[in-house]
């Protein structure tokens, strides 16, 4: 499934999801985003290039199943983890 590039005002915790230039854009200003709106309209290919790694970026730190592993492998060492 394809996606596209995004952008989004910069505040809280949208920095951690959006990688600015990698998997979309951070914009300060009307201006700004305008800007990049044109020029991801004159590049098709970025969008897709842009979309896919946003897709992969939220794949690997901000679903439930990746944090889960994490959890299990926290617990599957857990005599390793307290050893002296």
């Amino acid at each position: 499934m394809e996606r596209e590039a995004g952008y989004w005002r910069e505040g809280r915790g949208i920095p951690l999801q959006v990688i600015d230039g990698t998997t979309g854009y951070l914009v300060e200003s009307s201006e700004e985003c305008a800007k990049k709106t044109l020029y991801l309209l004159q590049n098709s290919e970025k969008i897709k290039e842009m979309g896919k790694a946003a897709r992969e970026h939220v794949r690997e730190n901000f679903l439930i199943t990746g944090h889960l592993g994490d959890y299990l492998q926290l617990f599957v060492n857990w005599p390793e983890n307290f050893k002296k």
